[in-house]
């Protein structure tokens, strides 16, 4: 797939957070300390074996086994007040049943600079390309198993004041751009900007609170064209002990939607999550997760794709985990996700669109995955993994229905 160049819009704020890490690394070069002659590179070689029972996600159950052959690696370096981050995988996708439609590379390099400057500042730039094939539930109901490669490009800069102490304030930019090759509707460019104020009473108990905003524009859109969201973002991060911790976020959020005519409509939600790990005194740790999002959300490299339609809908998920350290080499995983569906606000947007969903007049719906996987690691180097996974979903409005299972093992090795 060919990549083009990156407009002047785009490159700019890369520009300017390069320029500014390279002049605040300079400012610290006097305050360096003595090099360290090592080099810790890796080198990961892998092989997956995967066989869905339900590949393309539909009642007509077409079933496929894919082989992913992989190679990855990665530099972990520190110099003085500097680290240095970088890793970088290519795998090869070869498909069973649908090679012609699927077959294809993926690609994946993030980067991360950190800088200490002064007494109390640091700066972190990152940078990330992903290049993959879209997920086929994620392609539009008419057009399921096609070869939709999905592009994501994000650089992003963030300054702090307070490496320790009662207080500390962190600002942050991101700009990315994700774009599809067969699904324009899809294709968007945001950016971001926030500012948030911690304080920690102890070393093991953090609160923040800042203000975020983010602007999404889909060019190919003629409904909600442009989405801005305004943020208010709570978050806390306490460690009760040594085997506890809990994390969490709440976002009190103004959306406004904007149509390429200029007409435009608000909408206000609250979003957030919480997380909670806990290791008992014992083999077995324990991991739970809740989240409500909406359709502005970004996670990690995309959003939730739904073919051709441009709405608002809310997301709940609650995740349950629990892993068992049989042996220093063993361990057992048991997971559980159910996520929640909620359309009933997405009436009004999709009026101009009715024809791209489905019949069925149910806005509510969910999707239960169960998994369980075994991990034997015999030396530092070698690892071999099986997981089975049952999934099913249920019929809504923009969802259809289905159900399957999922077999995978993998063995990777890697030198460093």
């Amino acid at each position: 797939m060919k990549v083009s160049a990156p407009t002047p819009a785009r490159r700019s704020p890369f520009l300017v957070a390069v320029a500014s890490a390279a002049l605040l690394s300079g400012w610290c070069g006097t305050c360096l300390a003595q090099e360290d002659d090592s080099l810790p590179l890796f080198l990961t070689s892998s092989l997956t074996l995967m066989h869905d029972s339900n590949l393309a996600r539909t009642t007509e159950r077409q079933s496929d086994t894919v082989r992913s052959l992989g190679v990855a690696a990665g530099l972990n370096k520190a110099y003085g007040r500097q680290t240095y981050l970088l890793y970088g995988r290519l795998t090869k996708n070869q498909y069973n049943r649908f090679a012609d439609q699927l077959d294809n590379d993926s690609k994946n390099l993030n980067g991360k600079f950190t800088s200490e400057f002064l007494s109390n500042w640091l700066v972190t730039l990152g940078g990330q390309y992903d290049e993959n094939l879209n997920s086929l539930q994620d392609n539009s109901l008419q057009e399921r198993v096609i070869k939709n490669v999905r592009t994501y490009r994000d650089t992003n800069l963030s300054l702090q004041y307070g490496k320790s102490g009662l207080w500390s304030i962190v600002g942050k930019i991101d700009q990315n751009d994700l774009t599809y090759s067969r699904q324009r509707l899809q294709n968007a460019e945001q950016n971001s900007q926030s500012v948030r104020v911690y304080y920690s009473p102890s070393d093991l108990l953090r609160f923040g609170v800042g203000p975020r905003f983010v602007k999404t524009d889909y060019p190919y859109r003629t409904i909600s064209k442009k989405v801005e969201d305004k943020n208010l973002d709570f978050t806390a991060d306490w460690r009760a002990t040594g085997l506890s911790s809990l994390n969490a976020l709440l976002s009190l959020r103004d959306t406004k939607y904007t149509d390429a005519g200029g007409q435009s409509t608000n909408n206000d939600s609250v979003t957030g999550s919480l997380g909670w790990f806990y290791t008992p005194r014992g083999p077995i740790s324990y991991t739970a997760n809740l989240s409500r999002k909406t359709n502005s959300d970004r996670y990690n490299s995309g959003l939730l794709g739904l073919g051709s339609v441009s709405m608002d809908y809310i997301t709940n998920t609650v995740a349950l985990g629990a892993r068992w350290q049989a042996t220093a080499k063993i361990s057992l995983g048991a997971n559980y996700t159910r996520n929640m569906y909620d359309n009933s606000r997405t009436i009004k947007y999709s009026l101009a669109q009715l024809s791209t969903l489905n019949s069925t007049s149910n806005t509510e719906s969910h999707q239960d995955t169960y998994s369980l996987d075994l991990q034997y690691q015999p030396t530092r180097s070698v690892e071999l993994s099986c997981n089975v996974s049952k999934y099913s979903q249920t019929l809504d409005i923009m969802r259809n229905e289905y159900d399957g299972h999922v077999t995978s093992c993998s063995a990777s090795l890697t030198l460093d």
